[in-house]
């Protein structure tokens, strides 16, 4: 019922005024083709004005006015909000202020916006300078006051990546064909890593993290998982099942010394440990955290060593 009235409240408004028309709308103005009585939203479309009702009435009323070679739009709310002043040069929205805040659009020669200033009280919130290359944005140097910011977008051999800096530090987010993102994050100046992505035919790729400690090169496959993990020290290689949960974790030392994890639904079952091809240790992890430990000694076991939850306290020793 109520609907309907409102319905009948706007009708014998504009039964006077042959120009005017009815169209479906949504929340924010939008024509969405010829109101039919259905729907919450409707425009009124009148020769000097366009209103918007909703559920409950008039939501706003918008008014356009030639000054000086610009198209100015006002937007007047129904519910006592500022009203929002729109300016408009040949289709280009120039400035655009709502109470105290003013927002002053600039535009390079193409058309394309180059600076963006937002005043409120007068007084510098915030300035944005937009930068481009080959017709796409390229960055973005956001001023405010006491500091700024700087993002930059753009490919780097085929790799689209993002950056962001500020005074206190910076990120970069490198994805690849396949949709996984790379991240490096640094505090102030110094970077803790430079690094480099090598991509392969097959979908796979490496990352090789460059610290100061050292170079580390990293191979992922086609599903983004870690397949090896190499260090001037040491190599770590991975493997996993048809579920893609790890199921064996084997490190290589530069002296022969090789350290073998298995694991079984995610939590870690065996270690083996071998130097020179030749079994030294073999530790067994249970259910409620003990483990038990059997020491070799030229390949062959001599002796299995138990030990409590917490890994320190020996429970028994048993001798071969």
């Amino acid at each position: 019922m109520k609907r309907l009235l409102l319905a009948c409240a706007i009708l014998l408004c504009l039964g006077s005024l042959i120009a005017g028309s009815l169209r479906l709308s949504n929340s924010i103005g939008q024509d969405r083709g010829v109101w039919t009585g259905e729907g919450a939203f409707r425009l009124a479309l009148l020769p000097n004005q366009t209103q918007l009702y909703g559920p409950d009435g008039l939501v706003w009323t918008k008014q356009t006015f030639d000054e000086e070679g610009r198209q100015v739009q006002v937007t007047r709310y129904a519910d006592g909000k500022p009203d929002l002043v729109e300016v408009y040069q040949d289709g280009l929205l120039m400035q655009m202020q709502s109470g105290s805040a003013v927002v002053y659009y600039h535009y390079a020669t193409d058309g394309l916006l180059s600076q963006l200033t937002t005043l409120i009280g007068g007084q510098l919130e915030s300035a944005r300078i937009y930068s481009y290359a080959g017709g796409s944005l390229s960055s973005i140097l956001t001023v405010t006051p006491g500091q700024s910011n700087l993002r930059t977008f753009g490919m780097l051999k085929e790799l689209a990546y993002f950056s962001f800096y500020d005074q206190d530090g910076g990120q970069l987010f490198t994805t690849l064909d396949n949709g996984r993102t790379i991240a490096e994050f640094w505090v102030g100046e110094e970077k803790a890593e430079e690094i480099s992505v090598v991509t392969y035919e097959d979908g796979s790729f490496s990352l090789i993290r460059r610290k100061p400690e050292g170079e580390i090169l990293e191979r992922y496959d086609a599903q983004g998982l870690l397949v090896s993990s190499k260090t001037p020290s040491y190599l770590t290689e991975y493997r996993y099942n048809e579920s893609r949960d790890l199921t064996e974790q084997r490190i290589t030392e530069m002296d022969g010394r090789v350290m073998i994890k298995m694991y079984e639904s995610g939590s870690l079952v065996s270690a083996i440990e071998e130097i020179q091809g030749q079994s030294v240790k073999h530790t067994r992890y249970n259910e409620d955290g003990s483990s038990i430990q059997t020491l070799y000694s030229e390949g062959k076991p001599y002796a299995d060593v138990t030990y409590a939850v917490d890994g320190k306290r020996v429970l028994s020793i048993v001798y071969y």
